[in-house]
């Protein structure tokens, strides 16, 4: 078993002689566990590399090259073992003791489609991020494209930030592997090809897929988590008319417990508790100022799994629980989301007012020009501006709003350990005046959720942030089950709402949380506890 675990920074030092690695300790670090304690290690593994035999592997005088003390442990590499275990760049690593081999790592490679350099991606602050708290904690991050990493290969390449920036050059094979490509078509080819591979060889490969509404709405709608989740059906291009299943078992849930108390915290998350004065609402984790990209407040997956209804082409109601809603004057019309099954940043989203005899469609382009359709054309209507592509369809929950403008909360969840979630940053997103969208992309704009909180409770019941917390972990437990093929998850973005009663919804759980945005100057809640999973997930063992 692995036992004794070291940070050091690993470098390239020409003047040892071909075949030595030699390890520097800095005197505090004596009193500490050493690995290579008792008789010295004889290979010696960076990342997914194979072993390579070391002839000496012992510890010096802990003296920089000029003469003073080593504020760190530090792994010298003759130019000849650098060159056999793909080392470049200097990094601190973690050092594992097994036996006679000692592992440097764990090493990470974030898979992007490689179309631009890491400079010019729109995630170029998160990776920035990533990799400087990948080295805080003893792990080193490196981008690269699928083209690069051939399990069949001995190394790849890759992206390494440097003092100097991005440095491209031959990397280890990595340890885990985080797919982040940013088509879904070319991230399934990629995972298709080479997913089973990288595993036969060791490496941890994350979660490959991207889930679209309708998978998360198949996953979680059978589970405790259904009187959750809002009515949804799914409509095909073939279809003749709007298919809804599961308002009845929607209509009929009762409301979750959500009169919980702030005090204590959310132990599991290890976040703070307390919140403001007289709020009843504990302090939440930090803003994740890039983290918090999602579709429309009221609109998203899920619902209880029922037979399927077809809505009448003259869109009279999608049957069921919701027949009773039907205009009358004086009363709010019937409205529904149209959302593409793979859409992102509330592109192509349509919403949809009974008003009399006509719908009105707003898009997420125009939300305050609507088209007048005949409910008898209105079929053909959504038919040609959806072409072939799948779409889920949803009444409106008729969620909370702050100031009159929507609003719904952002939950980050990393799995910083197999089985292990963690809410590690929730944010509420505030879409603009007379749009019915919260996405950034669409003028949206962040607050702290319990600032968000606490201005909501002014008129209207309200959850502590703990009770929204417990049901996004419950989410992630949950499709990480249901989607086990695909690789452990390692972060969700769970979006929930809130409806006039206190009830909370789950209106998206995203397991690709966008990344895009500029940073914040130092380093997000999210990239410091993916980081940290890096090293919890990394299980040092000799070849398979």
């Amino acid at each position: 078993m692995p036992v004794d675990r070291l940070r050091a920074r690993v470098l390239v030092d020409p003047a040892l002689p071909s075949g030595l690695a030699c390890l520097v300790l800095p005197g505090g670090a004596r009193r500490r566990p050493d690995p290579t304690a008792a008789e010295p290690p004889k290979a010696l593994a960076i990342g997914g590399t194979l072993p390579i035999p070391v002839t000496c592997l012992g510890q010096e005088a802990a003296l920089s090259p000029a003469g003073e003390p080593e504020e760190a442990a530090a792994l010298r590499l003759a130019p000849a073992v650098a060159e056999a275990l793909a080392w470049t760049e200097p990094a601190i690593l973690t050092l594992v003791r097994s036996g006679s081999l000692l592992f440097a790592g764990p090493v990470v490679a974030v898979v992007t489609d490689g179309r631009t350099r890491p400079e010019d991606d729109p995630r170029a602050p998160f990776f920035v991020e990533l990799a400087r708290a990948a080295q805080a904690v003893g792990a080193f991050v490196y981008l690269t494209e699928p083209s690069a990493l051939d399990p069949g290969a001995p190394a790849a390449s890759g992206w390494a930030l440097t003092p100097a920036g991005w440095r491209y050059g031959r990397r280890p094979p990595p340890n885990a592997i985080v797919p982040r490509l940013r088509s879904r078509r070319a991230e399934r080819a990629v995972a298709d090809r080479w997913t089973a591979a990288w595993r036969a060889r060791g490496a941890i490969v994350f979660h490959t897929r991207f889930l679209s509404k309708w998978a998360v709405y198949e996953a979680l709608s059978d589970t405790p988590l259904s009187r959750h989740l809002p009515p949804t059906a799914l409509l095909r291009p073939e279809a003749g008319g709007f298919p809804l299943s599961g308002a009845p078992g929607a209509a009929e849930a009762g409301p979750p417990d959500v009169g919980e108390e702030a005090a204590g915290g959310d132990a599991e998350s290890g976040e703070a508790a307390g919140g403001a004065a007289g709020s009843g609402v504990p302090a939440g984790v930090p803003p994740d100022q890039g983290d918090a990209e999602g579709d429309p407040a009221g609109a998203k997956p899920g619902g209880a799994r029922a037979a399927a209804e077809t809505l009448p082409s003259d869109i009279g109601g999608p049957g069921g629980a919701f027949a009773g809603e039907a205009p009358a004057a004086g009363r709010p019309a019937v409205a529904w989301f149209v959302k593409p099954e793979y859409g992102s940043e509330g592109r192509g989203i349509w919403r949809l007012e009974r008003r009399g005899d006509e719908a009105i469609a707003f898009s997420a382009r125009s939300p305050l020009l609507g088209v007048r359709v005949p409910t008898a054309a209105l079929t053909r209507f959504l038919r040609r501006r959806r072409g072939e592509r799948r779409y889920v369809v949803q009444p409106d929950l008729r969620l909370a709003r702050l100031d009159g403008r929507p609003v719904d909360f952002r939950l980050l969840v990393v799995q910083e350990a197999p089985g292990t979630f963690r809410v590690v940053s929730a944010v509420a997103r505030l879409g603009p005046p007379g749009h019915f969208l919260t996405n950034l992309a669409q003028a949206g704009i962040l607050l702290p959720a319990t600032e968000a909180l606490r201005r909501l409770a002014e008129g209207q019941p309200v959850p502590a942030l703990s009770a929204m917390k417990r049901l996004a972990r419950e989410a992630a437990r949950w499709l990480q089950r249901r989607t086990a093929e695909a690789g452990p998850l390692l972060e969700l973005g769970v979006d929930i709402g809130l409806d006039a009663a206190g009830r909370l919804w789950i209106i998206e759980v995203n397991a690709k949380p966008s990344k895009r945005g500029p940073g914040g100057g130092g380093i997000r809640p999210s990239a410091r506890a993916l980081a940290r999973a890096f090293v919890r997930w990394w299980t040092p063992a000799g070849p398979p």
